[in-house]
């Protein structure tokens, strides 16, 4: 079992995907990805016996099991389906390689999308980086922000009682221009 893209690749070279139902013939190889603790993991499997109930009956020398063809919710409704895998056949029953050139263009066409799903990875690592930058920034920016309002209100009550006292002055001022016969006139 394995979930090494890698691998599962070499693995079914020359072999194609088959869908449900299917006759596959007598002790015809069958590879297939299945779920295995809610993970799906690809298995070299074995050579076809028969067919259960939603399962498919395969073994080798040395043991038989059977593999789920779907897994099903509590309602009955299929939530998974096992995918299976055969070697590719001729028409009379041979197994067929893939041509040279057809080889060639399937693998030209396999490095065209992983150039593009590593362009795309990198694009979206970039814009990971730049979106914790940007987070950062802001957080930073919001931090300024809280100081210069804590600074403000205090500045704003510090004019406040600075106000208060300068209209106390005033009003002394003012009472003892009253009072003092000096300044009364000057």
């Amino acid at each position: 079992m394995s979930q090494d893209l890698k691998i599962i690749r070499e693995e079914l070279t020359n072999f194609v995907e088959v869908g449900l139902p299917y006759q596959f013939l007598r002790d015809c190889p069958i590879k297939y990805i299945t779920l295995k603790n809610d993970e799906e993991y690809f298995y070299k499997g074995g050579g076809y016996i028969g067919l259960g109930n939603d399962t498919v009956v395969i073994g080798n020398n040395v043991r038989t099991w059977s593999v789920p063809t779907c897994y099903r919710s509590k309602g009955g409704s299929i939530k998974y389906e096992t995918r299976f895998f055969i070697p590719t056949v001729g028409e009379e029953g041979e197994i067929k390689t893939i041509k040279s050139k057809e080889l060639i263009k399937l693998k030209e066409t396999i490095e065209y999308q992983q150039s593009i799903i590593e362009k795309v990875s990198n694009q979206l690592k970039e814009i990971e980086i730049q979106k914790y930058s940007l987070q950062e920034n802001n957080s930073e920016y919001e931090e300024l922000l809280q100081t210069n309002r804590y600074h403000l209100k205090d500045l704003t009550i510090q004019l406040r009682e600075n106000k208060k006292t300068i209209k106390k002055y005033e009003n002394i001022i003012q009472k003892l221009t009253q009072s003092h016969p000096l300044l009364k006139h000057g």
